[in-house]
Parts: C-alpha cells; structure tokens; sequence
C-alpha cells in the first residue's frame, strides 16, 4: 500500500512538472510570437502607437520572460523616441534597472538614453524661439504639410501635381503626374502620415476625392469620393489608421468632419453643420479629440470663431475655447497636451498655446508669436515641435497705357500706374470714369468698389460690402452693374449671391436677381454678364449671363429672360463675355475656345480653338473686342506669365503684341481705342518655421 502511495505521489508530481514545464513552453512561445507581431507593427507597417500597446501585452502577461521582456522595453522606447514622446527615457532606465543580466539590450538603451538625457536637458534650458524662412516660390507651394520628421514638405507644384521638397538640400520630385489634361484634374491639399511614409491628398477629377499613395512608390488610390462634394484631408490619427478630413456638402450649404479609415475607406461622421466654414483641423497625441475652430452666431449673424473638440467616437462636443475674439486652430504638439492656435484677441494676429487635459483648459492660453498675420495656412508641427506655415502674399497692379488698336502696339515705356491693389478696372462707356475693384488682402479680402475721375484721378469709394466678381458699366454712364455678394448677407440661410445695380452718383443699390439656387461649385463657376448697347440713346435694354451652361437674356425693364444658347461648353470655370459694337453677337472665351455668339440666338461660331505647342497648350483666358469691331485681344498666360495676342475677328491673323512677366488679369479698351486699362496679378508663398516655441519660462 506504501508503495502504491509513493507511485501515486511521484506520478501527480511529474504530471504537475509536466503541465508546468508545458506551460512555460506555451508562454515562451506566445510570448516570442506576439513579440515578431509587435516588431513587425512597428518596423513594417510603421503604426508605433498600436506597436507600443503589443509590447505592452508582453510585458503585463509574460514578465518571466526576462529575454523577451527586455527587448519589449527596448523597441517601447525606441517607439517613443520616434514619436518624440519622453516616455522613452522611462522605458529605457527601467529595462537599465530591471534588467541587467540582459547586456545587449541594456547596452543600447544607455546609448539611446545618453543621448535622450543630453536633449532632455537641453529642452529645460530656456530657448529663444526663432523664425526662419526656409522656402519661397509660387503661391501653391503653401497648399501641403510638413512631415513628422521635419525632413520635407509636400506641396503642389506649378502644375497642381503633389510634389515633395527634401528640406535639407531643396531637392524636389513630383508624386502625380496626371494635374491639367482633360478633363481637368488638380491637387491642393496633402498631409503626411505618422510613419513619413505615405501622403495622403485631395484630388480634383470630375469630382473631389481623397487618395492616398507611398512615397517611394507612388500609385495612388482613392479612398474616398463622393459627388456633389469638396473633401479635403487635415490630419492622420497617431496610429495611422484613419485620415480625418473637412468635407463641404455645396449644394445643401453644409459642411462636415470625417473620419476615414484608410484600409477600406469607410467613412463615419463625427460632426455635421448646417452652414458652410473653412474647418481647420487637428488630432489630439492620444487620439482621443479632433481640434476645430467655428463662428457663432448672435442675433442671426456670425460674430466670432471659438475652438471646439469633437471625440473621434463622434460622441462628445466641448467648447474649449472661448472668446470674444477670433480662435484659429492650428496644431497639436506631438507627444504632449499642448495645443497651438491663432487668435487676434490682443489686437493683432498672434500664435498662443494652451495646455489641454482631459479636454479641458488648464490655466490660461499664453501668446508665443506676436503679430503671424491673419494670411497664414498652417502646415503642421513636427515630432519635434518645429512649427511650419506658409504664407501667400499678392497684389494686383493696375496702369493705363497708350495703346494702338490697329496693330496692337501696347507703349508699356509710357504706362501710368493706379494707387492701390486694384483687381478689376472698366472705362465708362464715355471714357470719362473708371470703375476699379480693389482688393484689402489680408484684411478679410475686401473688394471695395471705387469710381475713379479720369481726368483729375480723383477716386470716391461706392461700397465696401460686396465681394465682387464682375462688374460693367451700364449706358447711362451712372450705373454699374455688379455680380457678387453681399457681406452683410453671407451668413444668411440660402443666400449665395446676386446682380446688383449701384448708382455712381448716389451710391443707391437695387438688387436686380438672386441667385438662391445657385450654390457651391456652380457658385464657383460664376455668372459673367454681358450688356448690348443701344447706340443712339442711353437707354440699357439687355443684359446676358451664363447660368448652368445656358446664355440668357434678361430684360431690364421686365425682368423677363429668354434661354439664346444652351451647351455644355457654356460651363467653364474660367470665361468672359463681352459685346460686340454691332449690337448683333456677344464674343465669348473660355479656357477652350474663342465664340461669337448671336443674340438673336442660334449656334455659337467659333473663332480659335486651344492650339498645343511643345512648350504647351495654348489657352485663352480672357478676350475684349476692339471698339471698332474689327480686332479680338485676347490673353494667354504662360510661364508664370501672360501674352497679349491680337486676331481679327474672323479668328485670322494671330499676332503677339505684349508680353507680361506675370499674369494680366483684367483688360479695358477705352471708348476712343487710344488707350487701355490692365490690371496684373503678382503675388507668391513664402514657407516660415518656428523652433523652441514651448520655450521654458
């Protein structure tokens, strides 16, 4: 019995070593596979933040595996350090610590923690921050983001293809390859994922869409796209998986922020609004808020912009900032709770920071950077904590110049310039006044409407409430006839516009049409208006304009309007619309062909179609008629630059008779043919960066 006893004992005994023995096995096993699962997340795929979270796994369930173990707390660290997160310097002295019969891994952890320490000393040392341009160029450069790394910018080229700019040697390389083309296609929007190894862009094509492609092998592909709506990507979540975007709903007046997942592209909304804002977004370090900034609204107007925080469950809305001011997002610091943005609360744009925890203000916001401008377009803060911007700066010239209609001679040495940055300017139909739309860049981009004497040069503003579009002179030589908005009404619910009347003299306006029905991208393709003269008399009887691809004719008197023309080449974003003396036809030019249109209706007669060269297409961009009705003047921009071309109007005879280094924007021939008015655009982006703006007091 004794015996049997003792074989029992040693049997259960080498049964409980077993299990234990298999256990352990099983342990180790798992422990070494979800430690190449975890390696592979990081290096691999670059996702450090779900990374840290395996390596966690390892060390909460498997501490006895002390081999294993280290290497966790190694790769945590260097997960960290990438992400410029601090917490590496505790992961590092805890595996110095806890684990020293590990010698390979303790080894370069103090390495790495050597030189963390030198840099975490060197962040309590006060700093002084400091400014520096690091680009300047054409005004897309501005319309990308800064990598997390800091080691390059994206960007749109002059082509509007998204390119990439290497920072530490100026090297650029384009990404895309299709912008221009027909139908037309264009990027103007890009921002950089967590890892600095993908981009992910808006991109025009029929349609907006968001596409992603990996910079060392440039195929793209759409995640998301949807008819009827402009989409731009503003930030990736920290672990890479989800892109969240400001989405603009143009035809119901809306806009939305989206979260995007970037495998599938499914989409979930996380805040919608019922009227139209510019959404400038960011993402909290811990993913756990989206930073936005939007109006209010008192007694039914918009007064000021405040910063909010949406969850990226889409379950929470907090007001976080709040002031009588206006509050621009701009960024969240990597790796700490400090959030960066704009305001003009002190009198002038500044940059101020605030401290943020558990979705909440802690202490107040403190101002970093004195007078930024109200012009800037952030581009991101490093893992670092350098902070990127760009800035676009331009302005329209306008001068009078002696002009010969016969040959197209422009005496550009005899040119008088106009004060001010003027965008548009027409001579009245007697050639004794000229109307000028001047723009206040930087100041909300007012476009103020001023009548200017032509013999004493005397200028009297009219308005400073409408943005216009277009304007002309009506026959009576004391009316104009605007298309615009009124600033005043911007806000209102289903307001998008209108032509307007404004007596010179009185500076009375009368609304002629609403254009209630006409909203977001065909509000971007405009309404251009055309007046017919009647010789003779100062009686105005028609005006034409273009609405959805139709040319109409609207009775002054009645409001009547008749459809002349109906074709899908009416719809274009770039075109004029300018009558002929003969009171018959109406010349029309987009960025395909030059038209003489009847006004009696019927089909267009085309006069030049887009010619390609070597060096291009060769594209219209704006045509006025000669006062006698014998030459068209039409401009090409090109290079950075524009053509003045001269035909006859049969579309014969092409003769380059100007040549502008930058590009004209607008043309008036006065009534004697004598001379003309010509507003240029010039303007440019420069790229700035902040260092040490956290700057330790």
């Amino acid at each position: 019995m004794e015996n049997i006893k003792k074989l029992v004992s040693v049997l259960l005994f080498s049964i409980v070593c077993l299990y234990l023995a298999t256990t352990v096995a099983y342990a180790q096993q798992t422990s070494g596979e979800l430690y190449e699962k975890a390696l592979y997340t990081e290096e691999m795929k670059g996702e450090l933040q779900n990374a840290i979270d395996l390596y966690q796994q390892i060390l909460e369930n498997n501490p006895e595996n002390k081999q294993v173990a280290a290497k966790a707390l190694l790769h945590q660290g260097m997960c960290y350090e990438k992400l410029g997160n601090q917490e590496a310097v505790k992961k590092y002295r805890q595996l110095v610590d806890n684990f020293p019969g590990q010698k390979n891994e303790v080894a370069l952890a103090k390495e790495r923690l050597s030189k963390l320490l030198v840099v975490e000393k060197e962040l309590k040392t006060p700093k002084t921050t400091t400014l520096q341009k690091v680009w300047s160029g054409e005004a897309q450069i501005g319309l990308g983001s800064v990598s997390p790394s800091g080691k390059f910018i994206t960007y749109a080229d002059v082509s509007l293809n998204l390119a990439l700019r290497e920072l530490s040697t100026g090297k650029t390389s384009a990404l895309t390859k299709e912008a221009g083309g027909d139908p037309e296609q264009y990027n103007l929007s890009s921002v950089v994922s967590p890892n600095n190894k993908q981009v992910a862009y808006n991109w025009y094509k029929n349609k907006c869409e968001i596409r992603i492609l990996d910079i060392d092998n440039p195929q793209p592909k759409v995640l998301y796209a949807n008819k009827d709506e402009n989409i731009w990507p503003c930030a990736w979540s920290p672990d890479g998986k989800t892109i969240y975007a400001s989405s603009f709903l143009n035809k119901m007046g809306k806009c939305r922020i989206l979260a995007i997942n970037t495998t599938t592209g499914d989409m979930q909304i996380l805040k919608s609004f019922d009227q139209m804002f510019w959404l400038q977004l960011s993402v909290s370090p811990d993913n756990k808020f989206v930073a936005y900034n939007f109006p209010n609204a008192k007694n039914g107007e918009i007064s000021d912009t405040d910063i909010h925080l949406v969850s990226t469950d889409g379950e929470k809305n907090i007001k976080l900032i709040e002031h009588p001011a206006n509050d621009e997002v701009l960024g969240w610091f990597s790796g700490n709770n400090q959030l960066l943005f704009k305001s003009n609360r002190g009198g002038s744009w500044d940059i101020w920071t605030a401290e943020i925890v558990n979705g909440k203000v802690e202490g107040n916001p403190k101002k970093v950077i004195t007078e930024i401008g109200e012009k800037t377009r952030t581009m991101g803060v490093t893992n670092k904590g350098t902070y990127y911007y760009s800035q676009i700066a331009r302005k329209f010239n306008a001068f009078t110049v002696p002009f010969v209609q016969t040959n197209g001679e422009v005496k550009s040495e005899l040119a008088k310039p106009l004060l001010g940055s003027v965008r548009n300017a027409k001579w009245s139909p007697d050639g004794k006044s000229m109307a000028l739309i001047k723009e206040l860049w930087g100041q909300n981009n007012k476009r103020p409407l001023y009548v200017r004497d032509a013999e004493s040069g005397n200028e009297r503003m009219l308005s400073d409430s409408f943005v216009i579009q277009h304007l002309l002179w009506l026959q009576d030589n004391k009316t104009l006839l605007i298309l615009g908005n009124d600033e005043r009404r911007k806000y209102e619910k289903n307001y998008s516009g209108g032509m307007y009347t404004i007596n010179v003299q009185t500076g009375e306006i009368t609304q002629v049409l609403a254009f209630s029905d006409y909203s977001g991208k065909d509000w971007e393709i405009g309404l251009t208006v055309a007046q017919m003269l009647a010789k003779g008399n100062n009686v105005q009887k028609n005006i034409y304009y273009l609405k959805n691809g139709q040319l109409i004719c609207r009775e002054l008197a009645t409001g009547q309007e008749k459809i002349l023309l109906k074709d899908p080449s009416l719809n274009s974003n770039n075109y004029t619309l300018d009558p002929l003396p003969d009171e018959k036809n109406i010349l029309y030019c987009n960025e395909d062909q030059i038209y003489i249109i009847p006004v009696s209706g019927g089909k267009q007669i085309p006069i030049m179609k887009r010619i390609t060269t070597n060096s291009g297409p060769t594209v219209p961009n704006s045509a006025v008629c000669s006062t006698d009705g014998d030459y068209i003047f039409y401009t090409q921009n090109i290079d950075g630059g524009s053509v003045l071309w001269q035909i006859t109007s049969d579309g014969k005879n092409p003769k380059e008779v100007y040549n502008s280094k930058v590009p004209i924007n607008s043309l008036s021939i006065h009534p004697n043919g004598q001379k003309i008015v010509m507003t240029t655009l010039d303007q440019g982006a420069e790229i700035w960066k902040v260092d040490n703006l956290l700057t330790k007091e």
